[in-house]
């Protein structure tokens, strides 16, 4: 009998032991039982089926009056259990209350230190309704990466989302919280110190915390090469063993937390890099090498969550050449470029790839020459549909998700109906740019509105500066998602010491940034 089959018998055992002992006592509380009376705690009972109704041992009418008692469905799995093998620790996998540090024994032979979501808490998300949260970073739910409580979710209607519970129009709003695609890409091997670099303290971020902003949503960013547990090869040489079990733990654990917080999550992949080499920056498109694979576990992962939405590739980037520098040689020309839209849905050939070139944090962007297959968007939603997934899909484009004519030349094919495109904007960074750019918002509406009259759109990345009261380009922003309905979620979630881009001041009482961060916080609390 291996380690396993002797945990299910054993809580097999006590939950049938633990059943007896709930029913002897609600026996000697209540001591009374259809029409009978009977002393507490002496009487043996029994009921059975008489035609269209229940009787006694006597024969007597029975109308069973009482309340459900929840709890055994999930207790023995939140209490503690001996460690596996690969374990550094037994734990208790139930956090502690106040949502403090818990180190509990792992499902797939992975130790997990976590900063848990107070159980009995409760948060309400925009549009996701009111939820109760029944379940820490431990349960069932984060191991799974199954159904939300409530299972709410949201699906693609026409040009728009709406809620898989009520059928109403769902506008995303929130934040990206950036960490997981760069914590432990860069060493030491088999780290699990997963939000090393999201700008935040205390290991996963408190996501009651976006709920205090009336956010609904939360992008999350992930590394193929993490998730994969892969052994990677920085530029110079090193060698790092990634501990992908840890990694699908905790990203399985961080997404229930946000759900529980009553957020809708959407899954990026930020960090990619073909063969074994180190996704320590970012390239231009997503690899058939990892990127498949990557997609297809992810999306068994989490298919039966409706909450959880897949954005394939953060930014391709490789029109013109000039902005991919160089690593692509087939690939030439201004906007809008035919072979470059057409590389996006159907992949093509890169001829180089891009690493950090210490092979760890601190080092120089360089470019490699090796020649590799690209990954295009058909080729993951494919991946994605082939598990059974009908979560939503998230496509961006070319020019860092800043250019979608490659759709109207070359528009993806999904089976489930369930696509919605990306537009990612930062003031003066882009050639459509709404604001500021040559022909204004119209030139940029114009721009998508292929998209936009089929699909839904979602801006999952949007930064301005900080530090200047007036935030001109975030007023500018919101006030057009509004116009149309467009979904948005800002960068970032963090208190990294930047003069752009980011939301909070510190990570411990979260006061918003000057200019960006007040005024997305403003517009975000005043909606329903």
């Amino acid at each position: 009998m291996n380690l396993d089959s002797a945990l299910r018998i054993g809580i097999r055992r006590r939950l049938r032991r633990i059943s007896k002992l709930l029913v002897l006592a609600a026996i000697g509380a209540f001591g009374v039982v259809g029409n009978s009376s009977m002393p507490n705690g002496t009487a043996t009972l029994s009921v059975s089926v008489q035609g269209d109704r229940l009787v006694d041992a006597n024969g007597h009418a029975m109308q069973l009056r009482g309340a459900g008692l929840a709890g055994l469905e999930s207790g023995v799995i939140q209490e503690a259990i001996p460690a596996q093998p690969g374990c550094v620790t037994a734990g208790q996998a139930r956090p502690p209350p106040g949502g403090a540090q818990a180190t509990y024994a792992c499902t797939d032979q992975t130790p997990v230190t976590a900063s848990a979501v107070p159980y009995g808490s409760s948060s309400s998300g925009t549009s996701g309704g009111s939820l109760s949260s029944s379940f820490g970073s431990g349960s069932g739910s984060s191991s799974s990466g199954g159904k939300p409580p409530g299972a709410f979710g949201v699906k693609v209607s026409g040009n728009h989302f709406i809620s898989t519970l009520t059928g109403a129009t769902v506008q995303l709003r929130g934040a990206n919280v950036s960490g997981l695609e760069t914590g432990i890409i860069f060493g030491p091997s088999n780290s699990t110190n997963f939000w090393a670099s999201s700008g935040l303290t205390g290991g996963r971020p408190d996501f009651t915390k976006l709920g205090a902003w009336k956010l609904n949503a939360v992008r999350l960013s992930l590394n193929e090469d993490s998730w994969l547990g892969l052994t990677v090869k920085g530029i110079p040489g090193n060698t790092i063993v990634l501990h992908g079990a840890a990694f699908r733990a905790e990203a399985r654990a961080t997404v229930a937390a946000a759900n529980a917080a009553g957020l809708y999550v959407i899954l990026d992949l930020h960090w990619s890099a073909p063969s074994n080499f180190a996704a320590n920056v970012q390239n231009p498109m997503a690899d058939t090498d990892n990127s498949v694979n990557f997609w297809t576990s992810v999306a068994n992962t989490f298919k039966s969550n409706p909450a959880v939405i897949f954005e394939l590739f953060n930014e391709p980037y490789f029109d013109p050449v000039a902005q991919a520098d160089g690593a692509f040689n087939n690939v030439t020309g201004e906007l809008p470029n035919t072979a470059a839209n057409e590389m996006l849905r159907n992949g093509g050939t890169a001829n180089y790839y891009f690493g950090l070139s210490t092979g760890t944090w601190g080092g120089s962007e360089r470019r490699v020459s090796y020649n590799w297959s690209v990954a295009g968007y058909q080729a993951l939603i494919n991946a994605v549909r082939s598990t059974g997934a009908t979560n939503v899909i998230l496509c961006g484009g070319n020019r860092y998700s800043n250019d979608l004519t490659w759709w109207g030349q070359n528009p993806p094919a999904d089976p489930a109906g369930q696509l919605g495109a990306v537009i990612h904007l930062y003031p003066n960074g882009y050639p459509n740019n709404f604001t500021t750019g040559a022909g204004g918002s119209a030139q940029f509406d114009a721009m998508i509105a292929a998209n936009t009259a089929k699909y839904p759109l979602v801006v999952t990345e949007f930064g301005d500066e900080v530090g200047n009261p007036n935030a001109a380009f975030t007023k500018a922003v919101t006030a057009w998602l509004d116009l149309h309905g467009y979904s948005v979620t800002a960068w970032a979630w963090s208190a990294s010491p930047q003069s752009s881009n980011v939301l909070l001041q510190n990570a411990t009482s979260y006061p918003p940034t000057v200019g960006f961060g007040q005024t997305y916080h403003d517009w975000a609390v005043n909606h329903p």
